[in-house]
C-alpha cells in the first residue's frame, strides 16, 4: 500500500489508503507509547459523557485534562511538565472552561461560524498548559479531538508534513502550506488558532470524502507517518544505568556546594531534584539529553564550576556518556 501522489479527486483511492492506515494506528501508536491506544478509547468515552453531560464533578474535569496530557505528550520530560501545568489551573476554571466549550461546540453543530469557532479555540487555550503564553494549539486540539471527534483531530507537525508534501510528494497537490522546508524543522513550528483552522478545513473534506470522521483521519495520517519518521522515540528505561548516572550527578552537586555562593548550591539542587525523579523512573534515556543539553547550553553554573575547577555536568560528561553508551 502506498501512499503517494494522491489524487483527491480519486476518492476511492484516497479512501482506501487513509483507512488502511487508519486499521494500523492501534499497533502504531503503541511504538509511541505504551497502552496508547487503550488510552484513545478511554478518553473517547470520557470526552463523550462530559459532552452529554454524564460526568459533572470538578475532579472528573481535572482527570480528563491530565489523560488528554498526557495522551498528547506521553514521555518523561514533556510528560512531567505538562501534567504540572494541567494541575496548576483552578479546577472550577478548568470545569467552566469546559462547560462553556461545550455550549459553543452545540452552537457550531447548529450553524457553522468560524468566528465562534475561534473562541472555542481560544477560550480552550486560556488554560494554563494550553497555550496560555505561547498560542500553541497542539493541546487545544487534543481535548478538541476528544469532546467531538465527528468535528476535531488533533493537529501535529507530522501530519502538517504529510498534507503539505514536506519531505516528499504524498497527495498530487501540497494541501497545506509547509510549516518548515523538512520534516525534522517543522517539529519545532507553533501551531496557533488560525493555522489550525486550516488544517481543520483540509482534514474534514477528506473525512466527507472518505466517510470517515476527523479525528479518523488524524489517526490514519499520524499512522502513516511511521512511513517517513519512525514513531519508535527509543526512550530508554533503566534503573541500574540511571542510578549510576545519578551517582555521578550526586558528586557534581556535592562538589557544586562546597565553598560556592548560594545560588550555585540553589541551581545544583534543583538540578539533582530533577534527575532523581528521571532515575526512580529508570529514564536514564532523558537524564542524559538533559546532561547533553545543559553541556550544550552552557551557561553561568557551568562558567564558574569551569572557572574554580569544580566537578560539573561537562567535566564529567565522558563518564555519564559511557554509562548511556554501554
Amino acid at each position: 500500500m502506498e501512499f503517494k501522489h494522491l489524487d483527491l479527486n480519486r476518492k476511492s483511492e484516497v479512501e482506501k489508503v487513509l483507512r488502511h492506515y487508519l486499521d494500523l494506528f492501534p499497533e502504531r501508536v503503541e511504538i509511541f507509547a505504551k497502552d496508547h491506544w487503550q488510552l484513545t478509547q478511554e478518553l473517547e468515552e470520557w470526552g463523550k459523557k462530559i459532552r452529554e453531560g454524564f460526568f459533572t464533578d470538578l475532579s472528573v474535569y481535572t482527570l480528563f485534562l491530565l489523560k488528554v496530557a498526557a495522551w498528547k505528550n506521553p514521555h518523561s520530560k514533556e510528560l512531567m511538565e505538562t501534567l504540572r501545568n494541567v494541575v496548576n489551573n483552578d479546577p472550577d476554571e478548568i470545569k467552566s472552561t469546559i462547560d462553556d466549550a461545550i455550549k459553543l461546540l452545540k452552537t457550531l453543530k447548529n450553524a457553522y461560524s468560524r468566528e465562534i469557532e475561534e473562541e472555542l479555540i481560544d477560550l480552550i487555550g486560556k488554560l494554563n498548559g494550553f497555550g496560555r503564553t505561547d498560542k500553541s494549539r497542539k493541546m487545544v486540539s487534543a481535548v478538541l479531538r476528544f469532546l467531538d471527534p465527528s468535528l476535531y483531530g488533533t493537529v501535529d507537525y507530522r501530519n502538517w508534513a504529510l498534507l503539505s508534501n514536506t519531505g516528499g510528494e504524498y497527495f498530487k497537490e501540497r494541501l497545506l502550506e509547509p510549516l518548515a522546508k523538512d520534516f525534522e524543522s517543522s517539529t519545532n513550528v507553533t501551531i496557533k488558532t488560525k493555522q489550525y483552522l486550516e488544517y481543520l478545513k483540509v482534514i474534514r473534506n477528506l473525512a466527507e470524502m472518505c466517510k470517515m470522521t476527523p479525528a479518523q483521519v488524524d489517526m490514519a495520517l499520524f499512522s502513516f507517518s511511521h512511513d517517513i519518521k519512525p514513531l519508535n522515540i527509543n526512550f530508554k528505561y533503566n534503573k541500574e544505568k540511571a542510578f549510576a548516572i545519578l551517582s555521578i550527578i550526586e558528586e557534581i552537586v556535592e562538589d557544586a556546594s562546597k565553598d560556592t555562593p548560594k545560588w550555585v548550591r540553589k541551581a545544583a539542587q534543583v538540578l539533582l531534584k530533577r534527575m532523581t525523579n528521571l532515575a526512580e523512573m529508570g529514564d536514564y534515556e532523558g537524564m542524559y539529553q538533559e546532561c547533553k543539553r545543559l553541556v550544550s547550553k552552557g551557561g553561568n553554573v557551568t562558567k564558574y564550576l569551569r572557572e574554580y575547577r569544580k566537578k560539573s555536568i561537562e567535566s564529567e560528561f565522558d563518564r555519564i556518556e559511557t554509562i548511556y553508551k554501554t
